[in-house]
């Protein structure tokens, strides 16, 4: 249907007009129109698709009709209708904005004229509607780049285009203007720019992204990530380039690197790393050949002062040996603590003499060494030993332990004052060594008749954010020759003797003990407890804890209880009750070893815990979609995510992408017997600022 608004004076002409129209077999509605009142009442009731106006009107005029269009904002093409017309007005009723003229008695032009008209008419309301989306979309996207956290930015032929305010601030900018005419190569460091450059030739080429050395306006050098993608921007080919931050995540990996490599306590090196830089050491002897040295020195007491004053002050007698050994040492000798008390200093590229003057420099050092606690005065015995590393030496292991041996009079200062001696200590060694599997049988039911049980306590260190000293209890079983077996290899005999439920209680007792005295000693700190699987059923268990930390002036709501996922879907509303009646107690809920495979985001929504766990020794927790969706589904809940038993290194970086909240392994730190962890060095964890060695800054 055509509608059509008909202005003109003769009504044969408008006759005429309407006939014209109608044969050329188009349905056709039309509107007859004096005035400028009956074409603005016309308009406001209904849409139109033409006007045809006479030239020879006297109450509205082609000009005043055209104005009328135009007020109302409408887009109606104009024709006008007229038996002759001079040049001068033919130019002026055009130039006013008429899109033709039709001479009256050649009607034959008129319905080609007019579908004419009405095809360009639609394609210039298309194209406003184009236009206004496109106005739109730019909109959108200027406000979703400049408003990204990613710095963006545009270059054609290795110039800058544009770039958002996230990537003038990276590189110390403050507007495009002063980007224009800089080249985007400046971007990234000299050594750096042929990669780049690469990169930016060939962005199809390069899918994921490249990490590289940034240099600011201001000079700083920060590590970054690159991502290129080819683009067009207003029809010139451009390159799309992203530059993502790293800094962050680069001083995280090198203070877990550092963490991994370093002793919790002294700062110095540890065993595992020590030994691999020993192994280094051995190959390129073997290799290029030179003189190789290992030093080994030993506090041969430690045992018994540990029994006598406590580790409290056993630990600052081993910062006070650290720093005065430290003094003795350059940077270019490799300094670790290996054992309690012993210590190795490897020594490469170093000729005899100075390897000699170094022992003696030691052993003069510790003759003088002395320690007082309170009224009790100590001298030390120390045992020293130079091994040379030679091309056929192969075992790091028996090396290490050739440079302790007890044997060698020669190399051992004189024992003077020595204090009285007594039985050493339990977990005098790291947990790591001392614990191996032990077959099911009468050494565990023997241990656990006795209750011989151990409770040892593990940090969990904080990826993001600011630190909480969160601690978990791992209980032992210790067996009549000393070994410690963890709870998994003896809580399934435990289960068949129907022992669970004293294991649990005496768990939480020691735990809740331990964590009053902390709390006296002004520590805040926070104890997860793990709990077994019939703690559920134990209608006592609860009671028990409240009375406690009665007892003890201890808040409840330091005290986290956890319980296996396993658990909970083998026993359902059992463990859910229980749950819930912990929570009321004001105890925190922790779910371990939880998987996204077993629990449904909705389902994990409605279990009261405050933090779930993820098993990183299982094999599923291998892929990082299954650790991506743990931490997807814990922060869809309002929950926190823990890593357990992470013991490589290659991880952290993966654990930190996925968005894991803290990570807990004997690679880190493993348990020990007191909740001393240094919690202040992860305030900067994911800042740029390196970790100090704890024995620098420590007060002697």
């Amino acid at each position: 249907m055509i509608r059509i608004l008909i202005a003109d004076d003769s009504p044969d002409d408008v006759e005429q007009c309407i006939q014209a129209l109608r044969q050329a077999k188009e349905p056709v509605r039309t509107c007859r129109v004096a005035d400028t009142a009956d074409l603005k009442a016309a308009l406001s009731g209904a849409d139109w698709d033409a006007l045809l106006i006479g030239h020879e009107m006297m109450q509205l005029s082609v000009s005043k009709a055209l104005a009328t269009l135009k007020d109302q904002s409408r887009d109606i093409p104009v024709i006008v209708v007229t038996r002759k017309i001079a040049d001068s007005d033919l130019c002026q009723v055009i130039a006013d904005g008429a899109r033709d003229v039709i001479i009256k008695g050649q009607w034959a032009r008129l319905f080609p004229a007019l579908r004419r008209e009405l095809q360009s008419a639609a394609e210039r309301r298309a194209s406003t509607r184009i236009s206004e989306a496109m106005r739109r979309l730019e909109d959108r996207y200027r406000v979703m780049i400049e408003g990204s956290r990613e710095a963006v930015c545009y270059c054609h032929d290795g110039m800058y285009v544009d770039a958002n305010p996230a990537y003038l601030a990276l590189v110390g900018y403050h507007d495009i203007g002063e980007l224009k005419g800089v080249p985007i190569l400046n971007l990234v460091d000299n050594k750096d720019r042929a990669r780049f450059k690469s990169q930016l030739r060939s962005p199809d080429r390069f899918r994921d992204s490249r990490e590289y050395s940034a240099v600011t306006n201001a000079g700083e050098h920060l590590p970054i990530e690159i991502a290129v993608s080819a683009v067009n921007i207003e029809s010139e080919p451009c390159v799309q380039v992203i530059v993502t931050d790293i800094s962050k995540r680069k001083a995280l990996e090198t203070k877990l690197q550092f963490l991994h490599q370093r002793d919790v306590l002294t700062g110095l090196c540890n065993r595992p790393y020590f030994l691999q830089e020993l192994g280094k050491a051995m190959d390129l002897m073997r290799t290029n050949g030179g003189s190789c040295f290992l030093i080994g020195m030993e506090l041969r007491q430690l045992a018994e002062i540990n029994e006598v004053l406590g580790h409290a002050a056993c630990d600052r007698l081993l910062l006070m040996l650290t720093r005065q050994l430290c003094e003795q040492v350059t940077e270019q000798q490799l300094v670790a603590r290996v054992g309690g008390g012993q210590f190795a200093i490897l020594l490469c590229a170093t000729p005899r003499e100075a390897a000699e003057t170094l022992l003696e420099a030691l052993q003069r050092t510790t003759a003088d060494f002395r320690f007082t606690e309170g009224a009790e005065h100590f001298d030390f015995r120390f045992g020293f030993n130079l091994v040379e590393i030679d091309k056929s030496a192969e075992d790091r292991q028996q090396l290490l332990a050739h440079a302790f041996r007890r044997n060698d009079p020669a190399h051992e200062t004189p024992k003077a004052a020595e204090p009285q001696s007594v039985p050493m200590p339990i977990m005098a060694e790291p947990i790591a060594q001392v614990t191996r599997l032990v077959a099911h049988g009468p050494a565990l039911q023997d241990a656990m008749s006795k209750e011989r049980y151990r409770l040892l306590f593990q940090p969990l260190i904080n990826l993001r954010g600011e630190p909480r000293q969160y601690y978990e209890a791992c209980v032992f079983l210790e067996t009549a020759d000393g070994v410690l077996v963890p709870a998994e290899q003896f809580m399934p005999v435990a289960e068949q003797a129907g022992l669970t439920s004293r294991v649990d209680r005496w768990v939480v007792q020691q735990a809740i003990t331990t964590l009053a005295r902390c709390t006296h000693q002004q520590a805040r700190s926070e104890l997860f407890i793990p709990l077994s699987q019939s703690a559920a059923g134990d209608q006592m268990l609860l009671p028990a804890i409240e009375q406690h930390l009665k007892a003890m002036r201890l808040s409840p709501a330091r005290l986290h209880l956890q319980i296996s996922g396993r658990t909970l879907k083998q026993q359902g509303a059992a463990v859910r009750h229980f749950l819930h009646q912990v929570t009321k107690t004001g105890a925190g809920v922790v779910l371990d070893d939880y998987s996204p495979r077993q629990f449904t985001a909705q389902e994990l929504a409605e279990i009261p815990a405050d933090f779930i766990k993820v098993n990183c020794a299982l094999p599923e927790c291998a892929d990082e979609s299954v650790l991506r969706h743990a931490a997807d589904d814990a922060k869809l809940c309002s929950k926190q995510c823990i890593a357990t038993r992470v013991e490589d290194m290659a991880v952290f970086t993966l654990l930190w992408n996925c968005g894991l909240d803290y990570v807990q392994g004997d690679s880190l730190s493993p348990p020990g017997i007191d909740m001393d962890y240094n919690f202040e060095s992860e305030q900067t964890l994911t800042s740029d600022r390196p970790l100090a060695n704890p024995w620098q800054a420590a007060a002697f």
